[in-house]
């Protein structure tokens, strides 16, 4: 990337925004929502996660952020990663992952990155503890940025909970409000004190059994067309720097195919079109 930037004499946007592991959790957040534009109003208007992904993806190659996603790993064996490089730093998803949990995960290592505790997640060479320490804060600054405090208290539907009792209704309504997963929201009730510990842990084991149903059920994802395959693990940014050489003669097609994981020229304008 940083050869094909120099070659259209285009300068990299550097990661400004270092944000120290010490910051209060909930300045943390709102400086992650900052950062993303991302507030209430827009999050009622996605209201599905895959929208909210597809948004959070935009916002961060806005930034020259490189988003990358999976599409022959297992989640159980990587669900994310990311690397703070300082110039193109690299985040990576799981696409056999649900939308919903690509999103929790992209805040997730976007902590990571805004904090230089990156790196690869699962990184044996460091202390198991404090890896653990790590993911810990990791997971509560990224519920805390999608589903902010004085705003989860301020909806409506956490008043019912607690005038009615909890419902999966209102659960499912503020998943919409916040375009998260039912997950992230249960665990965002627990940690406001609006439902108890062995409701949480309850319910999460309900959805969780709910959910391996659902994906028995589920009829296996079909077949993605060449350039939306290559192009979705690749991000658009990528993408499109890599068209961009194309057409400027400053790639070959056979260094553009493979750039764009063995895409053969006759869809690079299917990918040029899925970029734009």
């Amino acid at each position: 990337m940083i050869a094909l930037y120099k070659e259209e004499e285009i300068e990299p946007i550097p990661l400004a925004l270092n944000i120290s592991a010490d910051t209060a959790e909930d300045v943390f957040a709102t400086q992650i929502r900052s950062f993303l534009s991302l507030t209430n109003q827009l999050q009622i208007k996605l209201r599905k996660p895959e929208a909210a992904l597809a948004y959070c993806i935009s916002k961060l190659e806005e930034q020259d952020f490189l988003i990358f996603q999976a599409a022959k790993v297992r989640p159980e064996e990587m669900r994310g990663l990311s690397i703070a490089y300082e110039e193109f730093p690299i985040i990576a998803l799981n696409r056999k992952d649900e939308p919903s949990a690509r999103l929790f995960t992209l805040f997730h290592e976007l902590v990571h990155v805004l904090s230089r505790t990156s790196g690869i997640c699962n990184d044996l060479s460091q202390d198991k503890d404090q890896i653990n320490q790590i993911e810990l804060f990791c997971n509560k600054i990224a519920g805390l940025a999608l589903v902010p405090t004085m705003q989860l208290k301020q909806n409506k539907y956490v008043s019912l909970i607690q005038q009615y009792g909890f419902d999966d209704i209102y659960v499912n309504a503020l998943a919409r409000d916040f375009a998260v997963s039912k997950e992230v929201v249960l665990h965002r009730l627990w940690d406001i004190g609006v439902i108890e510990r062995t409701t949480y842990f309850d319910t999460l084991k309900r959805y969780s059994e709910e959910y391996i149903v659902y994906k028995k059920q589920k009829k296996q994802d079909g077949f993605l067309p060449p350039a939306l395959d290559k192009g979705t693990q690749v991000g658009k940014l990528y993408a499109k720097t890599v068209i961009t050489a194309y057409h400027a003669d400053k790639l070959s097609s056979r260094e553009t195919s493979n750039y764009l994981l063995g895409l053969r020229v006759k869809h690079f304008g299917a990918i040029e079109r899925w970029c734009y």
